[in-house]
């Protein structure tokens, strides 16, 4: 992280030192720009075959994911880890699975072009 320092992530970085927002205004920032290189680099998937889109896919939807899940709990890492459900996790994993296994099965559009606001859409469209 670009923006980080001895400050924000040292021993003043304890509870109540004031450093703690500061932090969490710098993940905002990080998450941001995270999400904006996926966004880039969603676009990887149309340009390749189905066997690497699939992994491309699967890679930016845990991705954006995972930064869904540090917004969730206010951008604070440092006190808990950020976790994807089980239940979500199987949901990508199927998705992926659909796309490198059935026949015709890709998606259409990029991760990035079905995501609003960092929430990928639940159920996307499909086709050749």
């Amino acid at each position: 992280m670009a923006g980080l320092d001895e400050e924000i992530l040292g021993e003043h970085a304890l509870p109540g030192s004031g450093a703690e927002e500061r932090f969490r205004t710098l993940m905002k920032a990080e998450v941001s720009s995270t999400r904006e290189m996926f966004r880039r680099g969603a676009k990887l998937i149309r340009m390749v075959d189905r066997e690497l889109a699939v992994d491309l896919d699967l890679f930016t939807r845990g991705g954006l994911e995972t930064l869904r899940a540090i917004e969730a709990q206010g951008y604070d890492v440092l006190r808990q880890r950020p976790a994807i459900s089980k239940a979500r996790k199987a949901k990508l994993l199927l998705h992926a699975l659909a796309g490198k296994f059935l026949p015709g099965m890709r998606p259409v559009g990029t991760v990035a072009e079905r995501t609003v606001g960092g929430v990928i859409d639940e159920e996307p469209k499909v086709g050749r």
